[in-house]
């Protein structure tokens, strides 16, 4: 199986992979073992992942403060960050490191457009 991000054309891939390799990697559990599981149940649990919701993130940027400027945080207060004016926002998953981007304003709208896609753990964009 592939692991990686899922995207909508990925999703075919991801779903092929997994019922080539499943087919001859599902062991024989002998007796008083699991039944083995179908190919058609992974791909099926696999379809219904994909359409599996979870929070998106966009961070602007990271900094340092120190405890006493914590604790006196007021209105108006301006925070310095390590990132450089215009540099792409970093896109988040649950947490993980997606891709990077860019700032949209559309009428009243607020977007990220994906310049650059993270490796994943593969080493694959």
């Amino acid at each position: 199986m592939r692991g990686g991000t899922f995207l909508a054309g990925r999703s075919v891939d991801v779903v092929q992979t997994m019922e080539t390799s499943a087919a001859s990697s599902v062991p024989n559990p002998g007796p008083g073992g699991p039944p083995p599981v179908a190919v058609g149940d992974i791909r099926d649990g696999v379809i219904r992942l994909l359409d599996l919701t979870c929070g998106v993130s966009i961070l602007v940027g990271t900094g340092t403060i120190s405890v006493r400027d914590c604790l006196t945080m007021a209105r108006g207060r301006v925070l310095v960050l390590d990132q450089a004016a215009g540099e792409d926002l970093q896109i988040l998953a649950n947490g993980v490191s997606l891709a990077r981007g860019e700032v949209m304003i559309d009428d009243e709208v607020t977007s990220i457009r994906v310049t650059e896609i993270a490796p994943t753990i593969g080493g694959e964009a």
